[in-house]
């Protein structure tokens, strides 16, 4: 029964029950419990000689009077009125919650979590005899097993046999303890281990009839990391393979009917192009990666991460017809990489993309590839989010229609992020230019509703690309020459009086302005005023703004008639704190 339907019928009256009595009538019984409790421990605590002289039987009728009466204070709290079906919903609603942890959290030098003493199904059955039985009469409470350093071989027997015959979910890193497991290795469902030896198959049992596994490398050199011969284990009923840090031969692996979500990671400290940690590992090359997908037919999601780099089977497999229909894709992979596999996949209409990639300014043919092939993607109403940083920018464009919090955005929104990040030019002119004339290929510049811009060094080259964005209604950037740049032209008038909102206007529908710190060219008080000019030429034409964000920085506290000249010109004017791009 859902827990809704079981919590109305917990609170309906019982004839002569508890539960219809008024909560002040409880309270009055409450406290006459709790008197006759304290007289009989007053008696039991008597050092009188007659109460000493009393036989051990009297004393144990005493104990089991308080025990009686604990009992019946149980039963009229607010917690102990409700039913057991209620009870082991909620038990098993936080017993999910805790263990749901991330297999990283059980690597070598870091703590042991969750410690099978802290698990919710352990805590409960010691509170009281009825959340004892309930829990004990609930098999799917004990269906998690952890192999942690904590566990011991008879409580993972206990869990056993308490599971009762329900599918396991096997996590954590003693792999010498899946010899326990080898009777009921059959019921096993999820298998999340940590390996950091190349034997490690040796001790798993065999009748597995998996639908997840992850395997995870916690120990170094990533360079080298342990092989996972999965050709050895029975994933024909595989639903998610996800692995980290881990080799694996595509060449030998069987045809995986049920995979619906594969995920691989070159490393756990490697996650993101983005981060410089990866500086310090190896181009990793998954090979016959293609040969992977040809044999996984089913799949829907498909997540890579780390320093990968095309080879020689991409291309060998460049006409293979038996595609992956993707539901989701997500690459965190140099852009070579990205440009090479996007080709060997195809999308539904609902496909979301998420794509970080990194490369310099030589890779911009990689960026024009992937444009190319994305552009096709965004045409056929997929949701994109992708980063690009093609050195020294970061490319940054979304067109999200993604779910959040279960409520689907009806309508996608395209956002632009272009930051310059360095002032090397790497020998090229305008480098800023040349990348934005990429993007203007990937998705017409009409699309945009949301763009952020960092330290701008060709205005009149933006000027020349912004003019086409009309559909802009929110900007970010720390550039003053923007912000001027902003204002309408003088705006012309009809024989009827009517202001001509056609005039020539950068961003004509441009709603909210968030302005960073400044360049310090400009003090406080003269970048306000140039800024008033600015906003007061487009609300002349219309354009007025409803929201404008600045930096406290810029606040003159001694001057309150810019400020109120300032707040006349937007709807909502808002000084915060708040960091540079």
């Amino acid at each position: 029964m859902p827990i809704q339907q079981v919590s109305m019928a917990a609170v309906q009256p019982i004839p002569g029950g508890t539960i219809g009595r008024h909560p002040q009538e409880l309270a009055v019984l409450r406290q006459g419990i709790e008197l006759e409790i304290a007289e009989l421990r007053r008696k039991l605590d008597d050092g009188t000689l007659f109460n000493r002289l009393q036989p051990k039987k009297h004393r144990r009728r005493i104990i089991e009077q308080i025990v009686r009466l604990k009992a019946r204070m149980n039963d009229i709290t607010p917690i102990g009125l409700l039913p057991d079906e209620v009870l082991v919903e909620i038990f098993a609603f936080y017993a999910g919650v805790n263990v749901e942890h991330d297999l990283s959290s059980f690597r070598f030098g870091r703590p042991e979590l969750p410690n099978p003493y802290l698990l919710l199904q352990y805590t409960v059955a010691r509170v009281c005899s009825r959340w004892r039985e309930v829990a004990l009469g609930t098999p799917h409470l004990w269906t998690d097993i952890h192999l942690s350093n904590d566990a011991q071989p008879n409580e993972i027997a206990q869990s056993l046999r308490r599971s009762g015959s329900l599918p396991l979910r096997i996590i954590g890193h003693r792999i010498s303890l899946l010899k326990d497991l080898a009777a009921d290795f059959s019921r096993a469902r999820r298998l999340a281990l940590c390996i950091n030896t190349v034997d490690w198959i040796d001790d798993v049992p065999e009748g597995l009839q998996l639908r997840s596994l992850e395997l995870l490398n916690v120990r170094p050199p990533w360079d080298q990391p342990p092989s996972a011969p999965l050709h050895r284990l029975d994933l024909s009923h595989l639903r998610a393979l996800t692995i980290t840090g881990v080799n694996f031969d595509c060449k030998n692996m069987p045809i995986l009917p049920c995979l619906v979500h594969f995920s691989w990671k070159a490393a756990l400290e490697a996650t993101s192009v983005m981060d410089p940690v990866l500086d310090h590992y190896t181009i990793y090359a998954i090979p016959d990666l293609m040969s992977l997908l040809c044999k996984v037919p089913s799949l829907r999601t498909l997540e890579l991460r780390g320093p990968l780099e095309p080879t020689a089977q991409h291309l060998a497999h460049k006409q293979q017809t038996d595609r992956p229909q993707l539901q989701r894709l997500y690459l965190d992979a140099p852009l070579s990489f990205c440009a090479a596999l996007v080709d060997h996949v195809s999308w539904t209409q609902d496909t979301i993309v998420h794509i970080r990639t990194s490369g310099s300014l030589h890779l911009l043919q990689h960026f024009q590839a992937l444009g190319s092939t994305l552009a096709q993607t965004y045409w056929s109403n997929c949701a994109l989010d992708i980063e690009i940083r093609v050195m020294p920018l970061t490319v940054c464009y979304r067109a999200r229609q993604f779910i959040l919090q279960e409520v689907m955005v009806p309508q996608p929104v395209l956002d632009i992020d272009l930051s310059y990040h360095t002032n090397v030019q790497s020998g090229l002119v305008q480098p800023e230019h040349a990348a934005m004339m990429m993007i203007g290929r990937i998705l017409p510049a009409e699309q945009v509703e949301s763009l952020t811009v960092s330290s701008t060094e060709d205005l009149e080259g933006w000027k020349e690309w912004l003019a086409h964005m009309r559909n802009v209604s929110a900007l970010r950037t720390d550039q003053r020459r923007l912000c001027f740049a902003l204002a309408a032209d003088a705006c012309s008038s009809n024989d009827h009086g009517d202001i001509n909102t056609q005039a020539a206007i950068l961003l004509p529908r441009l709603k909210y302005l968030v302005i960073d710190h400044t360049d310090g060219h400009m003090s406080p008080t003269a970048y306000l005023e140039s800024l008033i000019r600015v906003l007061e030429s487009r609300q002349a034409c219309g354009r007025r703004l409803e929201q404008l964000e600045l930096p406290l920085a810029l606040k003159p506290f001694h001057d309150f008639g810019v400020v109120s000249r300032l707040a006349g010109t937007v709807q909502t004017l808002t000084w915060r704190e708040m960091p540079g791009i």
